[in-house]
């Protein structure tokens, strides 16, 4: 769960493997609780036509025949409750907003913003959830029906832009562009021949999903009949996501990569100025999302190629935003905190979290932890990554996030909070602090990691350590 990692067969092989333990101990209610989990991953990974599903139920048969032995019939009822109580508690574990929906049964909309609403959905459901419903319900028997002769060789899941390509949506986000939606991915070659047709059936699948008492959503009836069922239809689209910007549906894999990154494929590892034209934000949208489906691997590859930045690249990169925090953060915000110029300093503040924000990504390696995605994200994803296990520079989020919370009292001498300027010095001394502090223990990861020898704090001082390691003597590597 802390890795976000709950749609994985793995996932789904340590709750079997839990609930086995659980049954071993006696533990039984908590075993048909695993097993119950575990085949609802597994059937989200495989579907129910596998062994490993067929294994799995006869596990949780089995614990649920001894669960059932060993109440007392005057217990049962009470059992019953509890076992209730506990399926409710497990999924609110497992819920990525369960603080949220706790609070919450229903999402709030403004009457004010102009904006078409969803019907209500008691339960939130994530875009990426959504797409994987839409996916399985729909999507394989497409794929299986037409067109089995390819059903080996087409690519689905959700990529691209999109707040629920990162997991980062909520109710909020179902203003705009909200809909059930995948993406298909096909060899130049499987497009020419079946590329407009599949786009066309494609089109005419149902949109119209309903969503059971646990929160799942089903398509075209899949749902039980007896379901709190609510059918929710698809937010008004913005121009930026039709036509030649559309964000789902059939697309040749250079296609879909060139729109993102100007590039279909990730560009050569020793093309240094071709990888250094890739910002954050574009990368990050080229890599983020799920791909539920690649039997033939291209797509995937393909996409985890811009993953796999040149090392070259990443200590160039690392160096600019070390030069960019010892600029904007150790230099120029005390300055212009003395010049009493609050917008100069809440620029230099603007730059230091965003170089800052950058190098934290680059330090955990984009391979293992992708990329920083665009400023709107930023946080949300930065948090996300804080809490990963062994993530390095954990802290530094929490503290970008304090300097982001005295600024205005620093800047502007608390005009915004009713204080005047009396807050101005107080927040301002303790604003450096923390950006000396963040420095600070930048220094001491890239000691930890060799790649200085230098124990200087103004990181100016450290690109030269850092850049000693790119073997490359291209210049656009290279600081000054």
């Amino acid at each position: 769960r802390t890795g976000h990692l709950e749609h994985s067969a793995h996932y789904a092989s340590a709750l079997a493997g839990y609930a086995q333990a659980c049954y071993m101990a006696g533990r039984l209610q908590d075993a048909v609780s695993g097993y119950e989990h575990a085949l609802s991953v597994i059937e989200e990974c495989y579907g129910r036509n596998t062994d490993y599903y067929h294994t799995t139920a006869a596990n949780l048969e089995a614990a649920k025949q001894a669960l059932h032995k060993r109440m007392p019939s005057s217990h049962k009822t009470q059992e019953s409750q509890e076992y209730q109580e506990s399926q409710e508690s497990l999924k609110s574990q497992h819920s990525p907003k369960s603080s949220e929906s706790q609070q919450s049964s229903e999402p709030h909309y403004m009457a004010e913003s102009g904006a078409s609403s969803i019907p209500a959905i008691s339960h939130h459901i994530s875009g990426l959830a959504l797409s994987r419903a839409f996916w399985n319900d729909l999507g394989k028997p497409l794929l299986a029906g037409a067109y089995s002769a390819y059903q080996g060789r087409i690519a689905a899941g959700l990529v691209g832009y999109g707040s629920e390509c990162f997991g980062f949506d909520d109710e909020f986000s179902r203003d705009h562009d909200f809909a059930p939606r995948f993406c298909l991915w096909l060899t130049d070659e499987d497009y020419d021949a079946i590329g407009a047709q599949l786009q066309a059936d494609y089109d005419v699948l149902s949109r119209d999903f309903t969503v059971d008492e646990q929160g799942k959503p089903h398509f075209a009836g899949h749902g039980s009949a007896d379901s709190n069922a609510l059918a929710a239809s698809q937010s008004p689209l913005t121009p930026r996501a039709q036509g030649e910007f559309r964000r789902d549906g059939v697309f040749r894999i250079g296609d879909f990569f060139e729109r993102i990154t100007l590039f279909r494929e990730a560009p050569a590892q020793n093309d240094y100025a071709s990888w250094l034209s890739l910002d954050d934000a574009t990368l990050a949208t080229a890599t983020n999302g799920q791909v539920f489906a690649d039997p033939l691997g291209v797509f995937s590859k393909t996409r985890q190629g811009f993953k796999f930045m040149p090392e070259d690249v990443r200590l160039s990169l690392i160096s600019r935003r070390l030069g960019m925090m010892a600029q904007a953060g150790q230099y120029n915000l005390p300055r212009m905190l003395q010049r009493d110029d609050g917008a100069a300093a809440m620029l230099s503040i603007h730059e230091f979290v965003n170089a800052t924000a950058s190098l934290v990504f680059l330090i955990n390696e984009p391979v293992s932890v992708g990329y920083l995605p665009y400023y709107k994200w930023q946080f949300a994803a930065m948090r996300k990554l804080s809490h990963r296990m062994a993530t390095r520079l954990a802290g530094v989020c929490e503290q970008l996030e304090d300097i982001l919370r005295l600024s205005s009292a620093a800047c502007f001498g608390g005009a915004g909070f009713g204080e005047g300027g009396k807050g101005a010095k107080p927040a301002a001394e303790h604003i450096i602090a923390t950006v000396e502090r963040i420095c600070s223990d930048v220094v001491d990861e890239l000691l930890r990691e060799g790649l200085t020898e230098s124990h200087e704090t103004f990181v100016e001082w450290q690109r030269p350590y850092v850049e000693d390691h790119i073997k490359s003597d291209a210049s656009c590597l290279h600081s000054l």
